[in-house]
């Protein structure tokens, strides 16, 4: 039996027990009414855009006619269900609330059920449980999608085998417009104008975030969207921490060291402080600083048109794996 341990949604309401969404998007949940969907509505159509051989998958989603990304976790465990990075990114979203310059996070949703019904449809169907068969349904299919060589189609496979249970986590994201990184790549033209349009834009995206005590840790052309309005808007933010409200900055340690970001853009005390944790000396990182350097360098990029250094680093995404199998037939929604 699947148990749902939240369900949040954009326009401030409550569902199946989740937590009411900070803040609302009034243009956007006219759009798409989240908190009357179901997680069929928004598989339909899902196709994997990028997946590394970890618990995450994301996934591009179209949701009557709008384009959004889906980030998918599907979680082993025995015991309480782990924290994970889009966890963590639900909590920051709690935070943030919403901004126009900040990619919107729009709807989330945790379900657990027995990994035994993920690879038995016959299983899932018997449960009286309706939102436990559409869990099921939505992890096989994107088990199933996977490449045949990733980890996870084995660990559920063996979850199964000892009746252990999976916690299916989501998120869907606004995601309408192009990256910075994909558009350079198609050979845009950054003049003067447009350059001064994305600083203005991600400089009061990261302001918004400082004042309510978040950093994001991986400001760079990949996270960087142009949407169909011309807002210039900050989105990813499965990196980003909660910091201390005063210093902005987030302690580490051997046990708790972050990931690097994205190495062409990443302050040089950020690889400092990386450094240090991991030899077991604990410190603490400006990140606030540090985000500001890497617009710098973002900035640098549009102007130069190659990096402050030479020998920079491939983006992220140049390192992830993709695929674009489809999961589900599309349908009218």
């Amino acid at each position: 039996m699947a148990a749902v341990a939240s369900v949040f949604v954009s326009d401030g309401s409550t569902a199946a027990g989740g937590a009411k969404a900070a803040g609302g998007d009034e243009k956007s949940t006219n759009a798409v009414q989240w908190s009357l969907l179901r997680l069929p509505d928004i598989a339909a159509g899902a196709y994997i855009t990028s997946c590394s051989n970890g618990d995450g998958v994301v996934l591009s989603t179209t949701v009557r006619g709008r384009r959004f990304a889906l980030k998918a976790e599907v979680l082993v465990h025995s015991a309480a269900p782990p924290d994970s990075a889009l966890a963590r990114e639900r909590k920051v979203r709690e935070h943030l609330g919403r901004n126009s310059n900040i990619a919107s996070m729009f709807w989330y949703t945790e379900l657990s059920l027995p990994a035994a019904e993920v690879l038995t449809a016959a299983a899932a169907a018997s449960s009286a449980d309706t939102t436990a068969e559409e869990a099921a349904a939505f992890a096989r299919g994107l088990i199933s999608a996977l490449p045949a060589d990733h980890s996870l189609r084995r660990r559920v496979a063996d979850a199964a085998s000892a009746g252990a249970t999976l916690t299916l986590r989501l998120g869907v994201f606004e995601y309408g417009g192009k990256t910075m990184a994909g558009m350079s790549r198609e050979g845009a033209v950054w003049d003067a104008a447009t350059i001064a349009n994305i600083l203005a834009g991600i400089a009061a995206a990261l302001h918004h975030c400082q004042s309510v005590g978040v950093v994001h840790r991986d400001v760079q052309p990949e996270n960087i969207l142009c949407m169909p309005d011309g807002r210039w808007v900050l989105n990813d933010f499965g990196s980003a921490a909660l910091a201390d409200p005063a210093e902005l900055t987030v302690p580490v340690s051997r046990s708790n060291v972050p990931a690097p970001g994205s190495p062409a853009f990443t302050a040089p005390e950020v690889h400092e402080g990386i450094q240090a944790a991991i030899d077991g000396r604990a410190t603490a990182i400006k990140y606030a600083k540090a985000d500001v350097w890497s617009l710098g360098a973002v900035l640098f990029v549009l102007a130069h048109g190659s990096h402050p250094w030479p020998g920079a680093t491939a983006s992220a995404r140049d390192r992830r794996r993709g695929t674009t199998q489809r999961l589900f037939a599309p349908q009218t929604l």
